[in-house]
């Protein structure tokens, strides 16, 4: 509730590290921190009970001692809810807003809509499968989303953008044998599950032209 605080001691002392200027009333949606570098967080501050729409991201390098707003990108009126940290590539950054998902390759230098088919919806929360490589939303009221397979955007770089092709990597596939039996057994309870990705390997590519 408009401060924010920092321990390094498993609690035992607490440091007040709330931003300059930050105003009464911020409520301090999440804190996300950087898997590259320990000193290094991102704050998603929502506002808009207060009749502040504004999107406030904060970002922080050195432990809360010194911190910038970092929402570029993002419109007024679409504030955010959440701010993750790419666990591959350093500077990749994820946004949840009250209307979608945003996304930054130079930590918040510039943010980008990153929606596809995605809803127009609240996003709660954003994870990165540390295996598989997929981001993962959490909606407000409409389910979870899956992007397969980010490997280009974790891969991205000015060397990609100035090259004629680029061929991302390939991740592991799985050989399916189906079941034929299971496949066409049926039971007298009904099934809910979520759309699943094709099968086979997905080949991923850039072409500048």
């Amino acid at each position: 509730d408009s401060r924010l605080w920092f321990t390094q001691d498993d609690g035992a002392h607490w440091d007040n590290v709330t931003p300059p200027g930050l105003g009464p009333w911020s409520k301090v949606d999440t804190i996300g921190a950087d898997p590259h570098d320990p000193a290094s967080a991102y704050v998603a501050i929502d506002r808009h009970q207060v009749d502040d729409f504004k999107p406030y991201v904060y970002i922080t390098h050195d432990a809360g001692k010194h911190w910038r707003q970092a929402a570029q990108g993002i419109p007024d009126g679409d504030y955010v809810r959440v701010v993750r940290a790419d666990p591959e590539r350093k500077g990749l950054l994820y946004a949840g807003t009250e209307f979608g998902l945003y996304i930054t390759l130079d930590r918040g230098g510039k943010w980008e809509k990153f929606m596809n088919n995605y809803p127009t919806v609240r996003t709660d929360d954003i994870l990165i499968h540390p295996r598989d490589g997929d981001l993962i939303a959490a909606s407000h009221g409409r389910s979870i989303w899956i992007a397969d397979d980010i490997t280009p955007l974790q891969q991205w770089n000015a060397q990609v953008a100035a090259s004629d092709v680029t061929l991302f990597d390939v991740r592991p596939a799985v050989a399916y044998h189906s079941d034929s039996l299971l496949d066409s057994a049926t039971g007298g309870e009904k099934q809910f599950e979520g759309e699943n990705p094709l099968r086979g390997t997905a080949i991923q590519f850039y072409l500048r032209s």
